[in-house]
């Protein structure tokens, strides 16, 4: 199923066509980047499409990724449920980086 969001709520988009016209704004789909170092970016972004996998669970529509030269920090990633969760995870992977 694909979303889109509406004022940081994710609501369904059954109509493809509108969802990929929506989905093609990449700043409207990011929800938080963070450089905290020269080569070490956190990204937080809405992904659009429910990555739960599991038959009645809650969406999973929000990812937080580490991209960098550092093979120790490179694409760690979390996923979450809502906005809420992902921008706390952001700052939760932010303030874990800069220790």
């Amino acid at each position: 199923m694909y979303y889109i969001e509406v004022d940081g709520v994710p609501v369904a988009e059954p109509d493809a066509l509108k969802w990929a016209a929506w989905f093609n704004d990449v700043d409207r789909r990011t929800v938080a980047r963070t450089e905290v170092a020269p080569e070490v970016v956190v990204s937080t972004v809405f992904l659009g499409i429910d990555h739960a996998f599991q038959r009645g669970a809650a969406p999973v529509l929000y990812e937080t990724m580490v991209f960098g030269e550092s093979d120790e920090f490179d694409h760690i990633g979390r996923r979450y449920c809502t906005r809420e969760q992902a921008e706390a995870g952001h700052t939760e992977v932010v303030k874990g980086l800069a220790h």
